[in-house]
């Protein structure tokens, strides 16, 4: 009587139980993979901060790198490997990160700034203004954005307009009282 009972009572329940505690673990198991590898991309982001100030470029990029394959939607491991490879002079693929960062996070300045920055590299003046003005949209009192805007205007020979931004970076940012 009491192998039919277990036979036909305790395994049945027990299956069921089992059934119903994986689905539970199945359903809590990607919010809590997701919080790890986020975790996981925040650390590496860090190592890989520190690397890139120590000069290590090469292992600051792989690591930004895994970072960003721990967490694809993470805007600034995209950003610091955009500025990684700007630092290396590489700035078709500094541009292709530093995309991917305001793609994720489109109020990101300083990553519209570095594009600004690469596009002018490239003396593609007409980008490099697209993400200056993108950026003197999301931060109005910026002397660095002015004057960056000052720059292209100048490379490109249009004085005039250079001197309009270059004279509103100064106003902005006045020369300290001597």
């Amino acid at each position: 009587m009491k192998i039919k009972l277990f036979v036909f009572i305790i395994i049945p329940v027990a299956a069921f139980l089992s059934r119903n505690a994986i689905k539970s673990y199945a359903q809590e198991a990607p919010a809590s993979r997701q919080k790890i590898n986020a975790l996981t991309a925040e650390i590496l982001l860090e190592k890989a901060s520190k690397a890139f100030e120590e000069k290590r470029i090469a292992k600051a990029a792989y690591l930004f790198q895994a970072s960003i394959r721990y967490n694809p939607r993470y805007a600034q491991a995209y950003y610091r490997l955009g500025v990684v490879y700007a630092y290396e002079k590489k700035f078709d693929k500094a541009i292709v990160y530093l995309k991917e960062a305001v793609r994720f996070k489109p109020d990101f300045t300083k990553a519209y700034v570095n594009l600004g920055s690469a596009y002018g590299q490239l003396k593609d003046y007409k980008q490099a203004l697209l993400y200056y003005q993108k950026a003197l949209a999301l931060e109005q009192n910026d002397p660095v954005i002015y004057h960056n805007i000052g720059s292209i205007y100048a490379a490109m020979g249009k004085q005039d307009s250079s001197e309009e931004y270059f004279r509103k970076a100064k106003e902005l940012n006045p020369p300290a009282p001597e």
